[in-house]
């Protein structure tokens, strides 16, 4: 029998009672014993084992705003609930935990929760929560995902010097996961040059000295979001 549960057979009944502290299926089996009994069991069978879960999840959720991604849940129930700690993830595997917030430690009634995640990172983001009781013993929820863009929502790219002789620095705010592209286009909209900066960068050093004098425009790439901004090479 696991831990915490117990059985005992008497008059034709199997009673099982305790508080399980393991959740699985367990094998049990009654065998009957004594003077000129054989010892082949009169009772097989199988119990499933349900240890209820520190907090029961209702929602939970992540969104993009303008001051970074909020996240809110709401539980029904609490048992033992110190805190729960929400966690981040840019490939969905590795997670790092950004804060807590403190549990009702025991509740049966609805809590609605929310925290907001001040810098996540331009492109997919994916939230857990981690659920952590007085003793320590750990538990993890479901994980979401969201796509953020950038404050508030745009792509924001920055040249200078603007107009530039040799080289135009390039910055944008939206650093994801995904390689960037950089496309020089003439007045006609035709492609000039082309550049691909990898994951995780937002800056770049765009040379201009194969290009004659005149009016161009700079067409960034990143992610799900494409920005043109105009400049001058003198």
């Amino acid at each position: 029998m696991p831990a915490g549960v117990s059985g005992s057979y008497a008059a034709g009944v199997f009673t099982i009672s305790g508080s399980p502290t393991v959740a699985s299926d367990f094998q049990f089996a009654v065998t009957a014993t004594g003077p000129g009994v054989g010892c082949n069991p009169i009772i097989r069978g199988t119990i499933k084992v349900l240890v209820p879960t520190p907090i029961h999840l209702l929602s939970f959720t992540a969104k993009p705003t303008p001051q970074g991604v909020v996240c809110d849940w709401v539980t029904s129930t609490e048992q033992n609930n110190d805190y729960m700690a929400v966690e981040r993830s840019q490939d969905g595997r590795s997670f790092r935990e950004l804060g807590r917030v403190a549990g009702q430690g025991n509740s049966n009634q609805a809590h609605a929760y929310s925290f907001l995640d001040t810098a996540p990172q331009a492109g997919t983001n994916y939230y857990r929560l981690r659920q952590v009781d007085y003793d320590g013993t750990t538990a993890y929820h479901q994980v979401v995902s969201v796509e953020y863009k950038g404050p508030g929502g745009q792509l924001a790219v920055d040249l200078f010097p603007n107009p530039a002789r040799d080289m135009l620095n390039v910055r944008w705010s939206a650093v994801g996961t995904q390689a960037s592209e950089l496309q020089v286009l003439d007045t006609d909209g035709r492609q000039v040059a082309r550049y691909t900066v990898a994951p995780g960068t937002g800056f770049y050093e765009l040379p201009l000295s194969k290009l004659p004098a005149g009016l161009y425009f700079l067409r960034l790439n990143s992610g799900a979001q494409t920005k043109v901004v105009r400049f001058e090479k003198h």
